[in-house]
């Protein structure tokens, strides 16, 4: 959702990082939740605009749909205030060829904020996920730096009563923890 000039900055930022990834993505899906604010495309992307703004539950759910038709093996969230490691991708799908347990993935995200409030992120770990205690097993993490196996993406859906952003990432993985 593209509010101002800001975000149009913060989207143009994620797209560059997606270009400079060291395993290029089959496809990057980009769901527009009905911002008010124009911004600039590239070729690379399949651009789906909504046709009200509903929240990012919908848009991930729209995303997710499109890429589980697609035929997708993973799938990959992220924000667009997000820049990603070259090497985001990369790591996605090596750590889910390297067991065959996972289903659901979040990595390491620090802020690029240094402000106060970035630092507050970084020194608690707001931004990133957590798992259970003595487990490898994912509690919940952020959408900011989530992926999933078609197979998670088929059965479980964000929860669209989420009007806004923060909660139905955690709602998700809580789910798909039950599951």
């Amino acid at each position: 959702y593209i509010r101002n000039k800001k975000d149009t900055g913060d989207i143009a930022n994620l797209l560059d990082s997606i270009k400079r990834q060291t395993v290029k993505p089959d496809w990057v899906i980009l769901v527009d939740d009905c911002s008010p604010e124009k911004f600039s495309i590239p070729d690379f992307v399949n651009y789906v605009r909504l046709d009200k703004n509903s929240g990012p539950a919908r848009a991930r759910n729209t995303g997710k749909r499109i890429a589980v038709e697609s035929g997708s093996d993973i799938i990959a969230f992220t924000d667009t205030d997000c820049i990603l490691s070259d090497m985001w991708i990369e790591n996605i799908i090596t750590t889910f060829r390297r067991s065959n347990d996972f289903s659901i993935l979040s990595g390491n995200t620090v802020s690029f904020d240094k402000n106060w409030l970035g630092k507050y992120h970084d020194i608690n770990g707001t931004l990133n996920g957590r798992i259970f205690r003595d487990s490898d097993r994912l509690l919940y993490g952020t959408t900011a730096n989530l992926a999933i196996t078609h197979k998670v993406a088929e059965t479980i859906d964000f929860n669209e009563t989420f009007p806004f952003a923060a909660g139905e990432d955690i709602d998700f993985c809580f789910r798909a923890n039950m599951a």
